[in-house]
Parts: structure tokens; sequence; C-alpha cells
């Protein structure tokens, strides 16, 4: 399968890859959404519902932030042949017990180790695929990720419209599918070859951008779930089927200008997100609390809105080699935090204040306008983007330049490796220890390499690695040397 997109094309690799964490996220959708789908006759009171959903994320966020304290052991974990699939199986248990949380003798005990088995699974889930994600260029990121999302989204708008058994099968069987094409999609690697810690200057500038998009969280979780009924099983086929809608407008919006733009950016991408929550706010009034046409639109946008930060925190990890576990542990577990806290003021105070027209109106507006306001200063001023323009660490530098011309030329991961090393004029003997391969090997490797690469020697390719800084522009395929 081929798909081509600012020249990147989908391998069966990367198919595995974004087919993978398109169940996952479609498994989130089901659970943390709409748990109301799993009802039997028998059905769950709203507030085991809540309490499922907020100790889940509160487990998730715990397990995400004691991951990113000890990445060390967390990475072996995710990559020892067992611990793998940990977190896919306590995810797809976690999710067989929702069926007993009203039904069986001790529901509070269901209740409790439901939560725990999502929240926990789910946290080393996301974390896998974002070390997956961190191994990839940009171009690349925003292609998958966009897909990913789409058919994640349109998994959870078919869902909705079949059998609750079926519902039911579907939410226990997609985290181990997840797991599953997780191990067939991953390049085995070791942490320190690509990994570094958060310090003390990125740090900062990583807790600035942290900061600000745990108040832009907090902000969508209020307003995601501003309609408590929609976590009351009152959830209807053609409200799903509008969410697939509306975020697969807003993908491909994303994808058009992503592919018009000869650099990346942020702000304009993340517009149509936002224009979408705001829509939804601002519907409000009109169509009143009933009504779940304003909350299609908030959830699209948030839902787009994390697309755009699981982008962002992927590119940090590729460019500056920082831990994946350690920038997608903080980074999401702030975010998932800040929404349940959101969502918990919605369900708190605002339903009283709703049943005011001129209230909901002042609040429609109140929240419209910090909506805005946070919007703009995270994506046009923040420094995390500065950082992301002006790289401090030169070998960083050159190897982001390699990682850019070795996906031009659609190198194989085992190539992309010999040639890096060939690039920083590792000897045959150090690069065949290094990687674990006889010489003949390598030399096959090398051989491939140059061919797919038009060129003759080392010299050339680093050469054509250096080109753009000593030319002012950058090598094609055709004329690689240009």
């Amino acid at each position: 399968m081929n798909i081509a997109f600012n020249d990147i094309r989908i391998d069966d690799k990367s198919l595995a890859r974004v087919l993978g964490f398109a169940c996952n996220r479609a498994w989130a959708y089901v659970c943390f959404f709409c748990i109301a789908l799993f009802n039997t006759s028998a059905s769950p009171q709203p507030s085991f519902l809540n309490s499922l959903y907020i100790g889940s994320i509160l487990t998730l966020c715990a397990t995400l932030t004691i991951s990113a304290l000890c990445p060390k052991r967390t990475w072996a974990l995710l990559h020892s042949s067992v611990g793998q699939f940990v977190g896919p199986c306590a995810a797809a248990v976690g999710s067989a017990l929702i069926l007993f949380v009203s039904q069986g003798a001790h529901p509070l005990l269901f209740l409790a180790a439901s939560s725990v088995l999502t929240g926990f699974g789910s946290g080393l889930l996301l974390l896998s695929w974002g070390i997956s994600f961190s191994e990839l260029s940009l171009n690349r990121t925003v292609l998958e990720s966009c897909i990913a999302f789409f058919l994640g989204v349109a998994l959870y708008a078919l869902i909705s419209v079949t059998s609750p058994l079926f519902q039911y099968l579907f939410a226990v069987a997609m985290p181990l599918l997840s797991g599953w094409l997780f191990a067939n999609s991953r390049h085995p690697h070791q942490e320190s070859d690509f990994a570094k810690p958060i310090l003390a200057k990125e740090g900062i500038a990583f807790a600035k951008f942290l900061a600000g998009i745990t108040l832009l969280g907090f902000i969508a979780g209020l307003t995601r779930d501003i309609q408590p009924s929609t976590m009351q099983g009152e959830l209807s086929d053609g409200y799903c089927t509008a969410i697939a809608i509306v975020t697969t407008f807003i993908i491909a919006v994303f994808l058009v200008i992503a592919k018009r733009s000869s650099t990346f950016e942020i702000e304009p991408l993340f517009r149509p997100a936002l224009i979408a929550m705001l829509v939804g706010v601002l519907l409000l009034p009109v169509f009143g609390t009933s009504s779940l046409v304003p909350a299609a639109f908030v959830k699209s946008g948030y839902t787009c809105f994390e697309l755009l930060v699981w982008i962002i925190l992927s590119d940090l990890c590729h460019r500056f080699h920082f831990s994946p576990i350690q920038v997608f542990g903080f980074g999401r577990s702030v975010i998932a935090g800040a929404g349940v806290i959101g969502s918990l003021v919605a369900f708190t105070f605002l339903p009283g204040i709703l049943e005011d027209q001129s209230q909901t109106v002042t609040l429609s507006a109140i929240i419209a306008i910090a909506l805005t306001t946070l919007s703009n200063l995270l994506f046009s001023h923040c420094n995390i983007l500065d950082l992301l323009k002006n790289p401090v660490d030169p070998q960083a530098t050159f190897k982001d330049r390699c990682d850019e011309v070795f996906d031009l030329f659609e190198l194989s991961p085992r190539q992309k490796e010999v040639a890096c090393l060939l690039a920083y004029g590792r000897d045959a003997n150090y690069i065949s220890e290094k990687l674990f391969i006889s010489k003949g090997t390598l030399n096959s490797h090398r051989l491939n390499i140059y061919r797919k690469m038009n060129i003759h020697s080392r010299q050339e390719l680093l050469d054509l690695i250096l080109g753009e800084d000593q030319e002012g522009h950058s090598p094609t395929k055709e004329s690689p040397l240009a």
C-alpha cells in the first residue's frame, strides 16, 4: 500500500502503526466518552459511570506520571517480550469488568478494579505509541497521526450503531489488537541511542508549555462535558455520527494546510479545532442544554486539540532526542488531569447555572473568550515552539538532517542506522559490533544505501546530508547533490 504525502509513503510497518493507534483511539472514545454503550438490562446508574470515568482517568494520570519519573524501568517493561502486553491485557480485562459494575455482588469492587485496570492499561498503551511515533519525522507524524485519529473516530461512530454485545466485545478486543500491532510496527532501539532526559534548560520551556495546555485542557474538559447527560447513557447514533463528520472535516483541513505549507506551523492547524469548540460553546444558548449539537462540536474540537498536542510531543522527542516516556508521560498526564477536573466542575456546578438562560449566555461568552485568549497565547508565543524552531544541540541538528535525507530516499530502518553511523565516520568494525551484524551484511547494506541514494562513497553521503547547509537547498531523488 502506497500513500504519498509530502514525499512520505505508507509502508507495511506504517500501516500497522496507523491501524494500531487507531484501535487505541477508538477504544479510548468508547470507554471514556460513552461508557453507557455497555449498558445491559440492568443499566448502571450515572453515579457509577461518572465514578468509573473519573477513577480511570486519575489512574491514567498516576501511571503516566510514575512512568515519567522512572523512564528506564518503564522502557525496559515496554520493550520486553512479555511486558509490552501488560498494558493491552490490563485494558482488556478492565473493559471486561465494566459489564459487572452494576450487576455483581460487590459493585464497588468491580468499579475500583475496572477503573484501575483501564487507567493503568491505557497509560502504558499511550506510552508505547508515544515511543513509536517519536521515531518518525514530522511530516510522517502529521500524516499518520491524522489518519489514525480519523480511523479511530470513524470506528467510534460505527460501533455506536451495533448491538450492545458487539460493543462490549469491541471494547475488550481493541486493546489487545492495538498491542499486537504495536509489537509488529516498532523497531528495536536502546534508549541511550536516541533518547535523553529533559534537562533544566529544556525543562523550563517544557513546563511552560505544559502549564498552557493544562489550562486549555481544563477549559476543553469543562466544555466537552458541559452537558452531564452525555455521561448518562443518552448518547444517540446521530450524536456519534456528528462527532465523526465534524472531526473528519477538521482533520481534512489539517492535511490540506500541512500539504500546502513549506514549514510546519501549529497556529494555523489549531484554528479549525478552536473554531469547532467555539461554535459548540456559542450554540449552547441557542439549542439549550438538552441538545447534543453543541456537545458534538465541542468534543470534535477537543479531539483535534489532542491530535495537535500529540504531534507536538512526538516532534519534541524526535528533534531533540528527549525520552519519549518523560515527554508523553508528563504531557499526556496534565492533559488528562486538567480535562477530568474540568469535567468535575461541569458535573458539580454547571447544571444549576445552565437552567437560567441569561446565565447560560454569560457562561458561554466567558468560555469563548477564555478559549480564544489562551489558545492564542499558547500557540502563538509559546517557548516550546521557539525551542522547536531553534535547536540548541548541534549534534541533534545533524541527526535531524540525516533523518530528513534518509526519509527522502526511503531507506529501511536498518539502512538508516547503518547510513547514520557511516555519516558519523564510524569504521566497519565499530558498525558491525554496534548493530550485531557481520561485515558481509554490513557491506550489502552499504551498497544498497549507495544505490538508493545514487552515490558511490562515504564522502558523497556526507555531502548529500550537508547539502542544504552548503548550497542553500535540499537534495532530491532526481538530483541528490544539486
